[in-house]
C-alpha cells in the first residue's frame, strides 16, 4: 500500500467518510493512524472511555440476556492492583469480545487487527467509544504504530485486551491456535 506524504494528509468529516468505499476507508484509517503517530498526537479521552465503558458493559449484559447466552467464569484469580493489565484471550468467534469484556469487567482497549468491517457498522462505533488500537496486519508500519500505541496505553495505566491467535479459533480439537509472539 502506498501512503501519501503525511504533509498531504487531510482529515475527513463523517459525510465524506460515508461516501467512501471500504477499500478507501481502510487506506484512510491506516493513513490517519500514521499521521497521528508521526505528529505525536497522543491517544485521547482515556478517562472518558473508562466512564463510557460502564454504560457499554450494561448494554453488553442486556445483549447477552436477549441472546439467551450464558456466561460462566471459572476461577478468576486475577491479582488486584492499580497496574495496567494485558488480557490475552483465545478467539473463538461470535460474541467472544463482548463476553470477554463482560467477564473481565475492567475497561480495556481492544487490540484489533484487520478492522475493515468495523469502519461501517455499529460495532465500530461501540469499539470507538470504548477504545481500540487498530492495525492492518499486512502493513509493517501500521503494526509498529499499533505496538507503540499499546506501550503508550499501558504507560498511561490503561488495560489492553488482545487475542494473540489473531483469528477466530473454530478448530474443535485445537484449544489454542499458533500464537503471535507480540503479545509477550
Amino acid at each position: 500500500m502506498v501512503l501519501l506524504n503525511m504533509n498531504d494528509f487531510e482529515k475527513k468529516n463523517i459525510f465524506q467518510l460515508k461516501k467512501m468505499c471500504l477499500s478507501e476507508l481502510e487506506k484512510y484509517y491506516t493513513e490517519l493512524r500514521r499521521y497521528e503517530y508521526e505528529h505525536n498526537i497522543p491517544l485521547r479521552n482515556m478517562e472518558l472511555r473508562k466512564k463510557i465503558h460502564k454504560v457499554l458493559l450494561q448494554l453488553i449484559r442486556i445483549d447477552r440476556l436477549l441472546s439467551h447466552e450464558e456466561l460462566y467464569i471459572i476461577g478468576d484469580k486475577r491479582i488486584k492492583s492499580n497496574e495496567p493489565k494485558i488480557y490475552a484471550c483465545t478467539h473463538i468467534g461470535g460474541n467472544d469480545i463482548q463476553r470477554t469484556f463482560e467477564a473481565i469487567e475492567d475497561h480495556a482497549y481492544l487490540f484489533l487487527g484487520d478492522p475493515r468491517e468495523i469502519y461501517r457498522n455499529l460495532t465500530g462505533i461501540i469499539l470507538s467509544l470504548n477504545g481500540a488500537i487498530c492495525m492492518e496486519t499486512d502493513n509493517k508500519k501500521d503494526r509498529k504504530i499499533a505496538f507503540e500505541r499499546s506501550i503508550e496505553l499501558l504507560l498511561s495505566h490503561t488495560n489492553l485486551l488482545i487475542y494473540p491467535e489473531g483469528a477466530w479459533n473454530i478448530t474443535d480439537n485445537l484449544p489454542v491456535m499458533k500464537l503471535y509472539p507480540g503479545v509477550a
